[in-house]
């Protein structure tokens, strides 16, 4: 201890540092030779010179140890106060039995601040060390102090840095498809379509389609305040010669927050270098609590991505007749709420189908369908007056200002409802369904009929004729009384049996 305070006293005397008004522990400078050989040698610290060397002072002509770099950043031209916080915890690290060894960070404050340092730049200094430094002990609970082998937080850093970028891209674009799978009762998944032949323009398998634009092409920050152009472009236009979409009320885009793009990428990263980290030769490098810690954080790694995933995936552009920014291009925006995300981040299309279904955009089975009567005027019912149920269906496709709907059940359930309400008339081959009718059983098909009221009424659908009776003298009489001569039914036209039934 006499020859280690003799050298420091003797460097002190030589270099005359400007806030040496009394001698503290950083003064002791082990990046100073003979100090340095004291520790390592005569202490038999030799274990430690490795750490001491990459965290808190480098050997002379290698490159600058952490603790060196952050000063030259941070403290340029003023007292080197990353190197004292380094050296003070090392120090400290040298006391005997385990116990004993490492600083509180309120002691390092005390003893590193002076009238030249201020208390904010130590524990400034000493956060930036820890989030830096190789060698620093990583246990949770420990005080600050070296450990021989280096911090597993570092080691991840570390391999971070080395994962390559196409294995990155990969990885991330395989979890994209898996986050937002087009399986069961979802949306149809289009992936990293950039161009309009990409995103098909027909009925598919009957579900609207989502399109996943890639997070280096397609980004918007925050709350757009107009549509991105590439956006309008995919929604507009079909094909290789870009003709005019027909289906453009069967498209939702699901968009990157250029924000958290590299979050997203950092979370990925962090598990392919935790992947790496698990190989066994890598795994027999690493103390026993170490690879308790690796195999721990590569089994929350997934939640991770999922997380950093629905954060960035956050941007839904989806038809609407109130446009982003109110131009022509029907277009809607909503954002997936970072709240609900939590719960369940592996699943990305449910949180997609609650918030267009929050806007009321989307409809499921049991929901509540759109008004019979808002359908007839957004369609060609209202010039037309009938429709086949299949054209019905494909108008839901088409026209923005209706819902989409992830399976037929709410249109049956309008057509149904239009039917009670005197809206609506369905005719299915020769049978003819109306106002107090039983509900009828409807199918989507070519063969199938919706005419408005007064279309049905015009060519005689309804109301019903009243029904024919023989008489016993080979004419007819009809309800009234009067004498009519025996006719044919109407083809096409139902009537109502005794019991209330439609029947031909």
């Amino acid at each position: 201890m006499l020859r280690l305070l003799s050298r420091t006293v003797r460097h002190l005397w030589e270099m005359k540092p400007t806030d040496a008004n009394a001698i503290h522990p950083h003064h002791i400078n082990l990046g100073y030779g003979p100090i340095r050989e004291e520790v390592t040698t005569r202490l038999g610290q030799g274990a430690y010179t490795t750490a001491l060397a990459t965290d808190v002072a480098a050997v002379p002509g290698k490159d600058p140890a952490v603790a060196q770099r952050l000063d030259a950043l941070n403290f340029a031209g003023q007292p080197p106060v990353t190197g004292y916080v380094a050296g003070t915890i090392f120090l400290h690290t040298l006391a005997h039995g385990d116990a004993a060894q490492g600083i509180k960070p309120d002691q390092l404050r005390y003893s590193v601040s002076c009238p030249s340092i201020d208390p904010t730049f130590v524990e400034a200094a000493r956060k930036q060390f820890i989030a830096d430094s190789l060698y620093l002990d990583d246990r949770p609970g420990a005080p600050l102090r070296f450990r021989v082998e280096a911090n597993l937080t570092q080691m991840i850093r570390k391999a971070m840095v080395n994962v390559d970028a196409d294995d990155l891209r990969t990885h991330l674009n395989e979890k994209l498809r898996d986050l937002f799978d087009g399986r069961g009762h979802n949306l149809e998944l289009i992936p990293f379509a950039s161009a309009p032949y990409e995103v098909p323009d027909d009925i598919g398998d009957g579900r609207p389609y989502l399109v996943l634009l890639g997070y280096d092409a397609f980004a918007v920050s925050d709350e757009p305040t107009s549509l991105p152009t590439d956006i309008v472009r995919l929604f507009q236009r079909k094909g290789t010669k870009e003709e005019l979409r027909s289906y453009q009320n069967n498209l939702v885009f699901v968009v990157a927050d250029e924000r958290y793009r590299e979050d997203m990428k950092q979370a990925v990263r962090r598990k392919l270098a935790l992947q790496e980290l698990k190989k066994p030769e890598r795994m027999r490098e690493l103390a026993d609590h170490q690879q308790m810690d690796v195999n721990r954080q590569f089994s929350q790694a997934d939640f991770g991505i999922a997380q950093a995933v629905m954060q960035c995936y956050r941007h839904l552009f989806y038809p609407s007749h109130i446009s982003v920014g109110g131009g022509n291009v029907q277009l809607g925006h909503t954002a997936i709420e970072l709240a609900n995300v939590s719960s369940d981040p592996g699943n990305g299309q449910l949180h997609i189908r609650r918030a267009l279904r929050d806007q009321k955009k989307l409809l499921e089975a049991g929901d509540q369908p759109d008004a019979p009567g808002f359908v007839r005027d957004q369609t060609p019912l209202k010039t037309k007056g009938f429709l086949t149920t299949q054209e019905l269906r494909n108008e839901f496709r088409r026209a923005p200002k209706l819902s989409m709907l992830l399976d037929n059940g709410p249109l049956l359930q309008c057509i149904r409802q239009g039917i009670d309400g005197s809206i609506f008339i369905y005719k299915q081959g020769e049978l003819v369904w109306g106002p107090g009718d039983p509900s009828p059983s409807i199918t989507i098909s070519d063969n199938a009929f919706v005419y408005t009221m007064a279309e049905s009424t015009k060519v005689g659908l309804w109301p019903r004729k009243p029904k024919e009776e023989p008489a016993p003298n080979g004419v007819t009489t009809t309800g009234g009384g009067g004498v009519l001569p025996k006719a044919t039914g109407t083809a096409g036209v139902g009537t109502t049996s005794s019991t209330g039934d439609a029947t031909n």
